[in-house]
């Protein structure tokens, strides 16, 4: 098959009848999974950044420096694309053991996990060259192809995203906070944490509808939007799941994160404890619960954590102690 249709492959510009052709054409030998794998490599190496991400294939964890993640990628894409069966009673086991991690119908097997560590940030390229940039704390689940009707991953924690648009060929991003995002290519910023209560989507450019895995309810959202949304705790259908707001978007407040900075606007106590943890790589405790009704505004930029925690104490009349990764607030 000729290069330049493998790059349009690549860049999400064919349509769904020639998309089947190159799956086809992939899936075929273990030659042509190969040299997808290598065309692949080649054709993002050199957008990917210097980050550290940790990735897990199988039974097999490795930090790696995201810029040679490529090169180290192509014999993962090719087994994932030829040699999956001998691995897909393990992909399945993998799957079902991580809680809110739902696989749908007819994705392509040979999946990979990139695992974004506390302190650190990373970028990941997808198969589709849609780019999304990891914060902190964050996995990411993205099969090595995408399926010719449909893109699918996983999300557990915060990305930026710019997707590749193609109206006949939909992303869906799995939350495990109850809602899937559908998009057919746009610029948006999506947090969605397992242990923040709240999903937090902020629409730049384009189109999303939010779908509800259960109901399958739809909510669109348009460009230059917010909205929260999190779970009522009434589980009798007698109300509402989900409760939330939508309203103009603060794009810098919720995408500061991707140039490195750190940014509280009267935020309540316990998020800035979360965003603190999972910014600096560490654990907080708090010794009074007065502490949680306080709010923080302040905006840091390569600062220390000492830094970071003397402001509150300046500001808050917040006491601290740093004992390793372990920090006291009284």
């Amino acid at each position: 098959m000729k290069e330049e249709i493998l790059f349009d492959y690549i860049d999400g510009r064919l349509g769904k009848k020639e998309r089947k052709e190159v799956l086809q054409w992939i899936r075929s030998s273990k030659e042509n999974a190969e040299r997808f794998a290598e065309i692949k490599a080649s054709r993002v190496f050199d957008t990917l950044p210097d980050r550290t991400l940790e990735r897990r294939d199988g039974h097999r964890v490795r930090t790696l420096v995201i810029r040679v993640a490529a090169a180290l990628l192509l014999p993962v894409a090719a087994l994932g694309l030829w040699g999956f069966l001998s691995q897909q009673k393990q992909l399945k086991a993998y799957s079902e053991s991580q809680e809110n991690i739902l696989r749908r119908e007819g994705q392509t097997p040979g999946i990979i996990e990139y695992r974004v560590n506390t302190g650190v940030k990373g970028k990941v390229v997808l198969p589709d060259s849609s780019v999304v940039w990891l914060n902190s704390a964050t996995t990411l689940l993205c099969p090595s192809v995408f399926d010719s009707d449909k893109r699918e991953i996983t999300l557990i924690g915060e990305g930026y995203f710019d997707v590749r648009p193609n109206p006949d060929w939909p992303m869906y991003i799995k939350t495990a906070k109850g809602f899937t995002a559908k998009i057919t290519g746009t610029t948006f910023n999506l947090s969605a944490y397992d242990n923040d209560e709240e999903l937090k989507l902020t629409l730049i450019s384009g189109n999303v509808t939010l779908l509800e895995d259960t109901s399958l309810q739809e909510i669109a959202i348009k460009p230059m939007d917010e909205i929260k949304l999190k779970e009522t705790g009434n589980a009798s259908g007698s109300g509402p799941r989900f409760s939330g707001e939508k309203r103009p978007a603060n794009v810098y407040n919720n995408t500061a994160w991707k140039d490195g900075i750190l940014v509280f606007d009267n935020t309540p106590m316990p998020e800035v404890i979360k965003k603190i943890e999972r910014w600096y790589g560490v654990s907080i405790e708090t010794g009074d619960p007065k502490i949680e009704k306080y709010h923080f505004t302040a905006n840091f930029s390569s600062e220390s954590l000492d830094r970071v925690l003397e402001l509150i104490k300046i500001s808050s009349f917040i006491n601290y102690r740093i004992e390793g990764a372990h920090v006291s607030l009284y």
